[in-house]
C-alpha cells in the first residue's frame, strides 16, 4: 500500500470479522504502527480501529511530505525531517525547481551541492515547518569567501507571508557572520538576529541553527549561541522553501550545502549539531 492510498484502498481479508480483533504490528510506507513514538504499539484492536489508525498514519506522512499544516487529531507529527542535499532529483520527498546550474561536489567524503552566488538555487513546493508552534532548523554549509556580501541560503515562507531566513554576511577579509530573521505579519514587524562581531573564517564547514520555542528565537553556530530575542511567530502554514537564494530570486548564496534538518520542537543547545566535517 502506498502513502497516497485513499480510504477505499485499505483492504482486509474477508475472513476477519468486523467485530473480532487481531494483531496490528505492521508498516505502512515510512510509518510503523508498531514503532514506539507513534503511539501504536503491537496490540489487539478492532478492525475499525485498525483502519482508522492506519489511515491517520498515512495522512500524517502525506501531510509532512507536502508541508501541510493539517495533522489528524491524536497523531503526532514526525519530530525530525532530514534533507540530505546530494542530488537534484528528489529532496525531502519532492522534486525541486532548479534555478541555474547547482553542481554536485564531493567534499569531505560526501556528495553535496554547490551554488555559484549568481544564479543557482532550488525551490521546493512544501514547508516542513507547517503547523509547528516550536521548531529548529539546522543547516550544514560551507560559505565561500568571494561571495556576495549579503546572502540568503535558506528561506521558508508560507501562504500568509510568515517567513524564516538564514543568511550570511561576508566581509572583505573573507570572514562571515550569521544573520537570521523571523517575520509574522501583520502582528509582528519581524526580528533580526545578527552580530557582526561573531566572525568565522570562510571556506570551512559549519552547522548553523535557528531555534524557536514559541516565545524566544535564538541562533547558534556549531552549537554555540550567538544571539536571541523575543517574538510571536507561527505556526506557519503550507508554503515553499528556497535554498541558495531568497524565494524572490535575489541575494544569491555562494558556497556548499550538505544537509538541512527540520525539528518539530526547540532543541536544547546540548542537542544541536556541533561537529562539522574538517577538510
Amino acid at each position: 500500500m502506498s502513502l497516497g492510498a485513499s480510504r477505499d484502498e485499505f483492504r482486509f481479508p474477508a475472513r476477519v470479522p468486523a467485530r473480532k480483533t487481531f494483531s496490528a504490528a505492521v508498516r505502512f510506507g515510512s510509518c510503523d504502527l508498531g514503532k514506539k513514538g507513534y503511539g501504536f504499539p503491537p496490540m489487539q484492536i478492532s478492525r475499525r480501529s485498525f483502519l482508522e489508525r492506519a489511515l491517520g498514519c498515512s495522512l500524517v506522512a502525506q501531510s509532512l511530505r507536502r508541508g501541510d499544516a493539517a495533522v489528524p487529531p491524536g497523531v503526532a507529527p514526525s519530530e525530525l525531517v532530514v534533507w540530505p542535499l546530494d542530488n537534484l532529483r528528489a529532496v525531502g520527498g519532492a522534486t525541486p525547481t532548479v534555478l541555474g546550474g547547482p553542481r554536485l561536489v564531493v567534499d569531505s567524503g560526501r556528495t553535496v551541492l554547490g551554488f555559484n552566488g549568481e544564479s543557482d538555487g532550488l525551490i521546493f513546493p512544501q514547508n516542513p515547518l507547517a503547523g509547528q508552534a516550536a521548531f529548529t532548523i539546522e543547516v550544514l554549509f560551507r560559505p565561500d569567501g568571494d561571495g556576495p556580501p549579503a546572502q540568503r541560503f535558506v528561506h521558508l515562507e508560507d501562504s500568509h507571508q510568515n517567513r524564516a531566513l538564514l543568511e550570511t554576511r561576508v566581509t572583505a577579509d573573507k570572514k562571515w557572520y550569521l544573520d537570521t530573521f523571523l517575520y509574522a505579519p501583520p502582528q509582528e514587524p519581524g526580528l533580526t538576529l545578527v552580530d557582526p562581531n561573531q566572525l568565522h573564517p570562510c571556506g570551512r564547514w559549519y552547522w548553523a541553527a535557528l531555534v524557536y520555542d514559541g516565545e524566544v528565537m535564538a541562533h547558534f553556530v556549531n552549537g554555540v549561541k550567538e544571539r536571541q530575542g523575543m517574538i510571536k511567530f507561527g505556526p506557519m502554514r503550507a508554503g515553499r522553501v528556497s535554498l541558495g537564494v531568497r524565494l524572490n530570486k535575489v541575494f544569491w548564496y555562494k558556497g556548499l550545502l550538505a544537509e538541512i534538518r527540520f525539528h518539530a520542537k526547540a532543541l536544547a543547545p546540548a542537542s544541536l549539531q556541533t561537529d562539522p566535517p574538517r577538510r
